[in-house]
């Protein structure tokens, strides 16, 4: 049997809990970040351009694996893919403000 083999690997089921961060979903990480004081730092580099928006979201994608001791696997995912949008990074930038005030 070769170890790729398409048969031997489990079914890949669908992550019902990979929607998108909107809204309160986004307080629970900002709060997280304040406590670890990063909120500012991060909001002045996610205003500074969307190229460290791009930036962070790939380096959710690579360093989560080590992350997801502190947050959980899909928040992160999540996270990452809001980044990728200029919309969505603008609206975590703004739950970051209004919870570092």
């Amino acid at each position: 049997m070769h170890i790729y083999n398409l048969s031997v690997l489990p079914p890949q089921k669908e992550h019902e809990d990979e929607k998108e961060l909107q809204g309160d979903d986004l307080r629970p990480l900002a709060h997280k970040l304040q406590r670890w004081r990063l909120a500012g730092l991060v909001a002045e580099l996610l205003e500074s351009g969307s190229a460290f928006a791009a930036l962070a979201a790939q380096g959710l994608y690579i360093g989560q694996p080590l992350m997801e001791t502190w947050i959980p696997k899909a928040q992160i995912r999540r996270l990452a893919s809001m980044l990728e949008d200029p919309q969505g990074s603008a609206e975590f930038v703004r739950a970051l403000r209004e919870t570092s005030q």
